[in-house]
C-alpha cells in the first residue's frame, strides 16, 4: 500500500494544506449551508463517489471517509447540531490570523480588478492613424475658430464623462453596501454607527480602521483557502498604507459569508458543545467559547449517576459560581460512592477557562477507566434565566436498521466506548422510513429497556391477515444489542415472515393444490364408474340364487365406492377454493415483502437515564434522516 496516500486528496481534491476538512467542506458546499436539499444531494454524490473505491487496495480509508461523510450528514441535517456546530466553525474560522514572517518579504504587486477605473501614468492618449477621406486645411482665421469650438467641446465632454464615472462609481457603491452589505473600497463603513457586539462578532477593535477590520475577517474565513488567504493578507497589509486597494473577488465572498453567519446568541451556554469520545485521547478535551465576562455569574454541577464505576465509586463536584482565584479552576472528584469526606476524595478532572474557552482536562495520574467514563456524564449550567444541560459526550452516528427479509433475525450490535449499567439503558424508536401505509404503531412513544419487546402492526389490506415487526432490547455478553424479526399472522397462526417462507409456503399451497385437483379427477371418474357399474347390475336377470347373491355383493361395493368418490369430490371441492384463497394472501404478504425487503429503515436512538434526564449515546439514523 502506497505509504504516502492521501485520500482526502486523491479522492475529494482536498490538499493537505486543508485539512482534516471541516463538514461542509468535505461534502463540498459553502459553509453554512442552509439549503437542506443542497447539503442532501452533496452527501448523495460523495457517497456514490467514496462507494467505488470499497472494493480496492484502500477500503479502509473508504470506509472511514464514508463514516465522516455519514456524520456530517446527521449533524448538518439537524437544526439543533447544524446550529451548535456552525457557531463552533464559526468561532474556528475566527481564530486570530498567523502571524507574518519576520524576515523582510518583497511587496507583492497589489491585484488591481478590471472592475475599477485605473488611471494611466502617461495621460496623453497614443496617437491614432487618420482614417476616412483627407481634405486640405482651411484658412488661418477659420481653423482658429475651428479648433476653439472644437476645444470646448473637448471640455465638455471630459467633464460629462469624469461627472458620469464618479457618479456610476458612488451608484454601484451604494448598491454593493445596502444591498449586499459589500464595502468595496472600504469607505462606506466609516459612515456607518457600529456598536460593542458587532466589534465582537467580527473580530475588530477600537484600534483598528474599518479596512484593517474587514481584511483581517476575510483572513480568517479564508483560512482553509491558500489562494484566498494570501489574497486577503495583501488587503490587509495594503490598508495600512495610505491607499486603500479594492477587494477582489474573495475578500467580497468571505465578507458576504461573515454577513451570514449566525449571530452573537444570547443565551450564555450557546456556544458549549459536547465532544466525541476520540477527542479525549490527549486528556483534555474543549467545550465551547465563553462570552467575556459571562463566567463569575454561572453555577456549575455534575450530573454522574449515568456512570456506575463497579457500584462503589462516584463522581462529585461541589457546586461553584465564580472563578477559583488560585487559578485551579472548578475540580471534579472521584469519591467512594455517598461519602464526601476530603481525605476519601482523589481529583478526577479539573474544569477551567483558558483564552476565553472553557476546557475540561483529566488528571493524568488518575484512573484510566474512571476518566472513560466521565463521558458519560452531563454538566448541569444555571445563569439567572438561562439553564442547560450539557452532556460531555456527543452519541455515536450509526447507520439505521435495514429490514433484510432474507434474514430470521436482524441483530445490530450497540457497543460503544465506556458504557453506562444495562439498567439505565434506554432504546427509542425514533422514526420508521420506507415503510408503506397502514401502519397502527407510534415509533415516537416506544420506549424499550433491555428485555423489553415491542411490535410495529402493518397491514395487508387483507381482513384477517397481518404483518408484524419485532422489536427486541437486549443484552448480549457485555454490549446491548437490537433484534428484529418479521411475522404474518393469519387468524391466530404466527408465521415467520421472511423471502424463503414465503416462497417455501407458496410452493407448498400450489404443489398441493395440484395434488388435490388430481384427486378430485380421479374421485369424479370413480364415481361414473361406480354409478354405470351399478345400472349394469341392476339391469341383469340372475338364473340361480348363486348368481343372484354375487349381483348383490357386486351391488354394494359398487355403492361403497360411489359413497366414497361422492365424499372426496365434496371436500376437494371445498378444499381448493380455500388453497386458492390462500395463496391469493401470501401473494399480497408477498407483495408487502418486496416494499419492505431492503427498503425499509428503523431509526433508534439508545441513551442512559437518570435523574429525570436522558444522556444520548448511540443515534441510528440512517442515510436518509433529516
Amino acid at each position: 500500500m502506497d505509504p504516502v496516500f492521501d485520500p482526502y486528496y486523491r479522492w475529494l481534491g482536498i490538499p493537505p494544506e486543508e485539512q482534516p476538512p471541516d463538514r461542509y467542506r468535505l461534502l463540498g458546499v459553502p459553509p453554512f449551508e442552509r439549503d437542506v436539499e443542497v447539503i442532501q444531494n452533496a452527501v448523495d454524490r460523495q457517497m456514490m463517489h467514496i462507494r467505488t473505491f470499497q472494493a480496492g487496495p484502500h477500503s479502509a480509508e473508504s470506509q472511514r471517509i464514508l463514516n465522516e461523510i455519514a456524520a456530517a450528514r446527521a449533524c448538518l441535517l439537524d437544526p439543533a447540531q447544524k446550529a451548535a456546530y456552525d457557531r463552533r466553525l464559526y468561532a474556528e474560522l475566527h481564530q486570530p490570523p498567523p502571524q507574518p514572517p519576520t524576515e523582510p518579504q518583497p511587496p507583492a504587486p497589489a491585484p488591481v480588478p478590471t472592475a475599477y477605473p485605473v488611471t494611466s501614468p502617461d495621460p496623453t492618449p497614443p496617437a491614432r492613424a487618420p482614417y476616412g477621406p483627407t481634405f486640405p486645411p482651411a484658412p488661418a482665421r477659420r481653423k482658429t475658430r475651428r479648433r476653439r469650438k472644437s476645444g470646448d467641446r473637448t471640455v465638455r465632454e471630459i467633464v460629462g464623462v469624469v461627472v458620469g464615472g464618479v457618479s456610476g462609481v458612488a451608484i454601484a457603491l451604494a448598491v454593493l453596501w445596502y444591498g449586499f452589505g459589500v464595502d468595496a473600497l472600504g469607505v462606506m463603513a466609516r459612515f456607518a454607527p457600529r456598536s460593542g457586539s458587532e466589534f465582537v462578532a467580527e473580530g475588530g477593535s477600537d484600534e483598528q480602521g474599518d479596512a484593517g477590520a474587514t481584511g483581517t475577517q476575510a483572513s480568517r474565513l479564508a483560512s482553509r483557502d491558500g489562494a484566498a488567504s494570501r489574497a486577503a493578507s495583501g488587503s490587509a497589509s495594503a490598508s495600512d498604507s495610505a491607499t486603500t486597494i479594492p477587494p477582489d473577488a474573495a475578500q467580497q465572498k468571505a465578507a458576504v459569508q461573515a454577513k451570514a453567519a449566525p449571530p452573537a446568541p444570547s443565551s450564555p451556554f450557546a456556544q458549549l458543545v459536547s465532544v466525541t469520545p476520540n477527542e479525549w485521547a490527549d486528556g483534555a478535551v474543549e467545550l465551547g467559547v465563553v462570552p467575556p465576562g459571562g463566567v463569575e455569574r454561572w453555577q456549575f454541577s455534575l450530573v454522574s449517576d449515568f456512570v456506575d464505576l463497579g457500584g462503589q465509586l462516584e463522581f462529585a463536584m461541589p457546586v461553584a459560581s465564580s472563578i477559583d482565584p488560585t487559578g485551579v479552576g472548578w475540580p471534579i472528584y472521584l469519591q467512594p460512592r455517598g461519602e464526601a469526606a476530603p481525605e476519601t476524595q482523589t481529583l478526577a478532572a479539573t474544569l477551567f477557562v483558558e483564552d476565553g474557552r472553557l476546557k475540561l482536562e483529566a488528571n493524568g495520574e488518575g484512573d484510566e477507566a474512571a476518566r472513560r467514563q466521565l463521558l458519560n456524564t452531563i454538566f448541569s449550567f444555571t445563569d439567572g434565566d438561562h439553564s442547560r444541560d450539557l452532556p460531555l459526550r456527543q452519541p455515536d452516528e450509526r447507520e439505521a436498521v435495514l429490514l433484510n427479509l432474507d434474514e430470521k433475525v436482524i441483530a445490530a450490535s450497540l457497543a460503544t466506548e465506556a458504557l453506562p449499567p444495562a439498567e439505565k439503558l434506554v432504546l427509542h424508536i425514533a422514526e420508521l422510513e420506507g415503510f408503506p401505509a397502514g401502519v397502527s404503531a407510534d415509533p415516537a412513544a416506544m420506549r424499550l429497556r433491555i428485555g423489553d419487546r415491542a411490535a410495529i402492526e402493518i397491514s395487508t389490506g387483507l381482513s384477517d391477515y397481518s404483518a408484524e415487526i419485532e422489536v427486541q432490547f437486549d443484552q448480549i455478553q457485555t454490549a446491548p444489542e437490537v433484534r428484529i424479526r418479521a411475522w404474518h399472522r393469519e387468524g391466530d397462526r404466527r408465521e415467520q415472515f421472511t423471502s424463503e417462507h414465503v416462497k417455501s409456503e407458496y410452493a407448498i399451497l400450489q404443489k398441493k393444490i395440484a395434488q388435490d385437483q388430481g384427486t378430485l379427477a380421479a374421485a369424479q371418474t370413480a364415481l361414473r364408474n361406480a354409478e354405470s357399474a351399478l345400472r349394469s347390475v341392476a339391469a341383469r336377470r340372475p338364473a340361480n340364487s348363486i348368481e343372484a347373491a354375487n349381483l348383490r355383493n357386486q351391488a354394494i361395493a359398487l355403492q361403497k365406492q360411489r359413497t366414497k368418490a361422492i365424499g372426496a369430490i365434496r371436500r376437494l371441492t371445498t378444499a381448493i377454493p380455500k388453497m386458492q384463497a390462500a395463496v391469493a394472501r401470501l401473494e399480497a404478504v408477498a407483495r408487502l415483502g418486496a416494499q419492505l425487503h431492503n427498503t425499509a429503515r428503523i431509526h433508534f436512538r439508545v441513551a442512559a437515564a437518570a435523574e429525570g434526564r436522558e444522556l444520548p449515546l448511540i443515534h441510528l439514523t440512517g442515510p436518509n434522516s433529516g
